[in-house]
């Protein structure tokens, strides 16, 4: 039976710890122009080490909001998720009588680095937080078991934390089925603090003053420092300190090292592709320890991305390589990979 209650005042809405920076319907340009000048939601769980590795680091994080790396390209899952989001608050009026509105980007007085975009706000003083999921994740085990992710609880405090509201509202759906769970999530101003200490020192000590934080092993660091430094400045030197030799040193055993090594090999190539940035050789007291030239295959994203009409010219059933390297040597050299090779002695 669908919960019935009265229609709610206007000061239900209230949010008194923040201000309003885009209404709700603001266009997508203006809204991923004001998230890089603060933390929103959504990387509150990367600030605490609770983020898919795979997806999001703090190394990341700090690229995003310093201007280092393209603004992500919505995908189809992200893409059903936000046409989910009106059915999800449907079915959650419907179960408890809430009415649900949404609000736009908001930011908190007392830290204007802190800000938030909800998917919406509850008409009993709270928050809500909207989640889609593929039933194979440990996500969708997490909804379906009664609990809500850790991502999801740190998004909801940190909500929480710049609206100055009361307590939230996570729910969740699992694809198999349509299977949804929701549960309300109270405040707790211990974890808030925390994750407001944590923020500080990201966004102050590293955002601001634009000082790198340590380059991490995830995947996603990984992945991001390739994309920054995929251009070569062919012929030019960077200059490594002990601390880059030392890694170099470990990458050179843990290459070596077939049965054991490889993933710690994979951990410490984010740390010498950041020594090297667009540089192809790298050199230590003077001495060249390795190259990263741009000798590699051709990145077949890379080049439909940069070169759309070249790419459709050379298409067959698949991308035809060959002919791009005979008829468009600069493109080809242009799009290739950057290999990371120790210098033979």
């Amino acid at each position: 039976m669908t919960a019935t209650l009265p229609a709610p005042r206007e000061e239900a809405w209230d949010c008194p710890a923040a201000t309003l920076v885009l209404p709700a319907d603001a266009p997508e340009a203006e809204w991923l122009a004001a998230r890089r000048r603060g933390l929103g939601g959504s990387d509150a769980s990367t600030i605490a080490g609770l983020a898919n590795p795979n997806y999001t680091s703090l190394y990341t994080l700090w690229m995003d909001k310093t201007g280092r790396r393209k603004a992500e390209r919505s995908t189809r899952q992200m893409r059903m998720g936000k046409l989910m989001e009106p059915v999800l608050a449907q079915l959650f009026t419907e179960d408890t009588g809430l009415e649900i509105r949404r609000q736009g980007l908001m930011r908190s007085k007392a830290l204007p680095w802190m800000q938030v975009t909800l998917d919406g706000l509850t008409s009993d003083g709270g928050i809500m937080e909207f989640k889609t999921t593929n039933w194979r994740t440990d996500d969708a085990r997490i909804w379906l078991g009664g609990d809500i992710p850790d991502h999801a609880e740190c998004q909801s405090q940190w909500g929480m934390a710049v609206t100055g509201r009361s307590h939230s509202y996570a729910m969740g759906m699992v694809d198999s089925g349509w299977t949804y769970q929701w549960k309300r999530v109270e405040r707790d101003d211990q974890l808030i603090d925390l994750l407001i200490e944590m923020g500080y020192r990201l966004w102050h000590h590293h955002v601001v003053p634009d000082v790198a934080p340590p380059v991490d092993s995830s995947e996603a660091t990984l992945t991001a420092l390739k994309a920054l430094y995929g251009q070569a400045d062919e012929g030019t030197e960077a200059t490594g300190d002990a601390g880059v030799l030392a890694k170099y040193l470990e990458w050179r055993v843990a290459k070596a090292d077939e049965a054991d090594g490889r993933a710690r090999a994979r951990d410490l190539e984010g740390v010498l592709i950041d020594a090297f940035g667009t540089a192809d050789h790298l050199l230590v007291q003077g001495e060249e320890i390795a190259s990263r030239k741009q000798n590699g295959k051709l990145i077949e994203s890379v080049f439909r991305e940069l070169y759309p009409g070249l790419a459709a010219e050379c298409v067959t059933t698949a991308l035809d390589v060959d002919r791009i390297k005979k008829e468009h040597p600069a493109a080809y050299a242009a799009c290739r990979a950057r290999v990371l090779r120790p210098v033979k002695k």
